[in-house]
């Protein structure tokens, strides 16, 4: 079968399939045209929500886009592909174009757009926003700007400027140099006034094709906020500040820096570019040059601005241009910053890997190829902006009150309201209005905020002042109320002016460090959490040596990393067991062996950690403290978890509880019953998996903690699904909204598994894989073996729903090979081979798993998922040995339904019925069969509904009416029906 996408300007998008046309919804022709908008890369569900939708998504619109993408398949199978990005066009399927689209703004055709066909044309006319098409496809293919549009500036016929301005924005409402010259224009000729009125435009006609105003013209808003009208200024400090008036202005050289620059990239397919020496205006216009230049030469950009302060959250902005490489310019403002930190955190945050960088500061560029992940081969380039030194401040002249104040600032690094800061410097506000005058501050008269005017003038006022001075400073500054700033910034300054007031190793230091990071915890930023702590670590070891107070910190600090996917934090906690250990702390040895022992260090598929155990088995030999055998205790059934041994594991977690509960302290059994999910896996013991779910629940609700909240939930929901009971979604919803409070990626890894298995339960199959896809982005701090596990269930058990578990074979086939001893890889093998027809190689397979006569597999969390393949993999043979075993072993679980530690492959009772069915026990295979209609129905599964009305359809025997109905009622399908009045399970009106 052939499919081709056939596109005629002014005509609807065609799908062709042996040369005849597909019948296509008009939405449907939409998501067609989204694929083809971005092909060959992969469309996001929400850029083709956007497209459908294109003023406001109604609430369904997610499940209405599944609905259209499933229809498609269904009419035209191979026509789309799941990606983790998204979704694409099939392997096989061609785009062509009989005429490119007419462009309005240029009056005729795009002339040699897409000639080498790999591109984009496509004609949406009818069924989509054209307007944001067509800007999509010139900002692919317009050429370079051929000259700098800010020389216009000197003319003296604004009028004539402005109108030919207009014209520009006019026909493309997304130039935003355009806006933003237009703006200044404005202000050249009328005045503030009329160059605000150009950015509300702007950001209007942006808006209206879902793009937001970029950095250009953020920066020009808030200059024109703050009442600068001199256009000089507006032109040539970009970046927004008019500080630079204190400095000596400097714009001599700034085009041959920004060639020397332009010059770099342009001789290196991938390049740093390193630009030292002070941050002032001249550096700033430089900047504003080289990201002007950047987008000129071809390039999108990402430019961020970071203080040494900044370890939140960095403000990036970006003009992303389809199909242009990226240059990300990061302004460094700080000397001391973590350099390495703040690369890393800006690349996480882009969408695209820069092929270049352009960094400020005075690190060498080896150290910013190494934290941006460029090769030795490629191009490092370190520029001087500035062979000066910044102008003279004449801080000599100011009062020693002026100079404590400013200092005082300096060291504070925010800008401040003046009544805070009577706390730490007398007569602050007559302070405040000498420095003023003097040009050294800025003070906001509406918030009656001061500020510096410029790290220039941090730098000349911290310069004289002695240790002891900046000291008394900081012990001033550390009685600051500060309500004004955001709860996690204020306590980060506090440790920060605490450690140069008392000492890194103070107690009142570390108290308000860990404070500090516990603000960032809880907003999920880690990396920024063990920035913090880091500050402290070194001077503590320096000048106390690995103490308990070094410990204390260095758990904390190894907690963050490894929650932020950071593998430097597994040796930090090694560290710490070594040290504790050593020191004779037992408490914080049995601590850090915990943190240490997180199922993401340790815990992985196969063979024993015996480093940890060795540590563990050492530990609990001389422990004597019932709350520190505990906590080692837990970890060694972390380590254990998935080291096919379960007996032992079991063994492990039932002396925790038993030594938690001996402890008496509720926050170590808090730290313990959340290895139930793995230590008690079996159906057999459901009932002590949920009593330890409940009492989860209960101390979740004693200490006031939503993590151990979610912890319960997840073991109650996990009970709920193995014994079919609906009240799971419930539990389901509660989980999500707990999720929203806690901002651990490996929770956000384990949401996304969680919703893969509803998705199955639901029958939304293609949501099911795309969710569990779309869960290794936030699978850094987990074991690759067990993400890898979880990732291959979920997609066998929606390949066996949907029939094509067979195009599976390589893959397990493979997998069974390599990994010999998991059992359940060559019960899925089995299941695999004989979908595929492959009958000698299924039973060879299940001979790995049944040819004793008995089951041969371990009883883990997979272990009765691995039963419902080997039960259907003998169904599908006829092997009477494997039939026998199965039959056996499955009937211990008759009314549950199976359970692989993160997903469920559905109701026990059907694949039983498979198998007595192969067995020619026709009676009890529809009794099976009936009762897994009705657990299927209960649990509203229409997949497995529809599989257990199947096969008592082909038992050839009338079905016995219930009172639950064979398919869901759609007035209660969460899904609904979508806007074109078909149903999401059946296709059917």
């Amino acid at each position: 079968m052939t499919i081709g996408i056939r596109v005629v300007a002014g005509h609807p998008i065609a799908v062709i399939v042996d040369g005849h046309p597909a019948a296509l919804r008009p939405k449907e022709r939409v998501v067609v045209a989204g694929l083809a908008l971005r092909h060959p890369e992969p469309i996001s569900l929400n850029q083709l929500i956007s497209l459908v939708w294109p003023d406001e998504a109604p609430a369904t619109a997610k499940q209405s886009i599944h609905n259209h993408l499933a229809r498609l398949r269904t009419t035209v199978p191979g026509l789309v592909a799941t990606t983790p990005a998204g979704y694409s066009f099939g392997a096989g399927v061609s785009l062509h174009v009989e005429r490119p689209i007419a462009d309005p703004a240029s009056g005729g055709d795009d002339a040699d757009a897409d000639a080498s066909g790999t591109g984009l044309l496509i004609e949406l006319a009818d069924v989509s926003d054209l307007r944001r098409a067509r800007i999509e496809f010139r900002r692919r293919h317009s050429p370079p700007e051929a000259h700098d549009l800010a020389n216009l500036l000197q003319t003296t016929d604004v009028d004539a400027l402005i109108a030919s301005l207009e014209a520009r924005v006019g026909g493309d409402g997304c130039d935003e140099r355009a806006w933003w010259l237009l703006a200044v224009a404005e202000v050249k000729r009328g005045g503030i006034g009329a160059g605000t009125a150009v950015l509300a435009r702007a950001r209007s006609a942006m808006s209206e094709v879902g793009l937001g105003v970029g950095r250009r013209l953020v920066d020009l808003d808030g200059m024109l906020r703050d009442r600068v009208d001199n256009v000089d200024v507006l032109v040539r400090d970009a970046y927004g500040s008019p500080r630079g008036a204190l400095l000596e202005h400097r714009d001599a050289g700034i085009a041959r820096r920004a060639s020397d620059v332009r010059t770099a990239w342009e001789a290196h397919e991938r390049f740093v570019v390193v630009l030292r020496g002070p941050d002032d205006a001249h550096r700033r216009a430089l900047l504003a040059r080289v990201v002007d230049d950047a987008r000129a030469s071809g390039f999108s950009t990402a430019s961020a601005r970071l203080r040494v302060d900044d370890l939140g959250s960095p403000s990036i902005t970006t003009s992303l241009l389809g199909g242009r490489p990226l240059v990300a310019v990061v302004d460094i403002c700080d000397p001391g910053a973590d350099l390495s930190l703040l690369l890393r955190r800006i690349a996480a945050r882009l969408d695209q890997t820069p092929v270049g960088w352009v960094v400020t500061g005075d690190a060498d560029p080896e150290a910013v190829s190494a934290a941006v992940g460029h090769g030795a081969s490629e191009g490092r380039v370190s520029i001087r902006h500035s062979d000066t030194a910044p102008g003279t401040l004449g801080l000599e002249t100011a009062s020693p009150g002026v100079h404590r104040l400013l200092a005082a600032l300096a060291t504070l690094g925010e800008p401040v309201p003046i009544d805070d800061l009577d706390a730490a410097i007398p007569a602050a506000r007559a302070l405040a209005l000498e420095a003023a005058r003097a040009g050294f501050v800025r003070v906001d008269a509406t918030s009656r905020t001061i500020d510096l005017a410029s790290s220039d003038v941090a730098d000349a006022a911290l310069a004289p002042a002695s240790e002891a001075d900046r000291a008394e400073i900081a012990r001033g500054l550390c009685a600051l109320e500060l309500p004004a700033l955001d709860h996690a910034r204020r306590e980060d300054l506090r440790s920060r002016w605490s450690t140069r007031a008392f000492g890194a190793g103070d107690e009142r230091t570390v108290a308000r460090t860990l404070a500090a990071a516990g603000a960032y915890v809880e907003h999920g930023e880690y990396d920024v959490a063990a920035a913090i702590i880091g500050r402290v670590l070194d001077p503590i070891a320096r000048t106390e040596g690995r103490s308990a107070s070094w410990c204390r910190l260095a758990i904390e600090a190894g907690r963050a990393l490894l929650a932020a996917g950071d593998a430097a934090g597994d040796a930090l906690l090694a560290d710490v067991v070594a040290v504790a250990s050593d020191i004779g702390d037992d408490e914080l040895a049995a601590r850090s062996t915990l943190e240490w022992c997180r199922l993401g260090a340790a815990g992985g598929v196969g063979p024993v950690d015996t480093r940890r155990m060795r540590v563990v088995d050492e530990l609990l030999d001389r422990l004597a403290d019932p709350g520190d055998r505990a906590r080692v205790g837990a970890a060694a059934a972390m380590v254990l978890s998935l080291a096919g041994d379960p007996d032992l594991l079991r063994t492990r977690f039932d002396d925790s509880v038993r030594d938690a509960d001996a402890s008496g302290d509720p926050t170590v059994a808090a730290e313990v019953l959340p290895l139930a999910y793995m230590a008690v896996p079996l159906h057999r013991d459901l009932q002590v998996r949920a009593n330890h779910a409940d009492r989860l629940l209960r101390l979740a609700d004693g200490l006031g903690r939503a993590d151990l909240r979610w912890e319960g939930l997840q073991i109650r929901y996990s009970c709920e699904v193995m014994r079919s009971d609906p009240a799971y979604r419930g539990t389901v919803s509660e989980l999500h909204d707990v999720a929203a409070r806690l901002h651990e990626q490996s929770r956000e890894w384990e949401m996304h598994y969680i919703r893969s298995n509803v998705a199955i339960l639901d029958g939304d199959l293609d949501g099911a894989r795309r969710e569990v896809d779309e869960s290794l982005v936030f699978a850094g701090p987990v074991d690759a073996d067990r993400v890898a596990a979880v990732f291959g269930a979920h997609h066998l058990v929606a390949s066996m729903l949907d029939g094509s578990v067979g195009d599976l074979l390589d893959s397990l086939r493979t997998l069974a090979t390599d990994q010999p001893g998991i059992g359940a890889w060559h019960a899925a093998h089995a299941a695999a081979a004989a979908a595929a027809g492959e009958h000698d190689e299924a039973v060879a397979a299940l001979a790995h798993v049944t040819g004793a006569g008995v089951v041969a597999l371990v009883r883990d969390p997979v272990y009765s998922a691995g039963l419902v393949a080997i039960g259907e993999a003998a169904a599908a043979t006829g092997d009477p040995t494997a039939l026998a075993v199965a039959d056996a072993a499955l009937d211990e679980l008759a009314g549950t339904w199976s359970w692989c530690g993160s997903c469920t492959f559905g109701p026990i009772d059907l694949t039983r019925a498979r198998v007595a069915r192969t067995l020619g026990d026709t009676a009890r295979a529809e009794t099976l069969a009936t009762a897994a209609v009705i657990t299927s129905g209960e649990m509203r599964a229409p997949s497995f509904t529809r599989q257990a009305t199947e096969l008592l359809v082909s038992l050839a025997t009338p079905i016995v009416r219930t009172s639950v109905r064979a398919d869901p009622d759609p007035r209660s399908d969460p899904t609904g029906p979508d806007d074109e009045g078909m149903h999401a399970d059946t296709g059917h009106p």
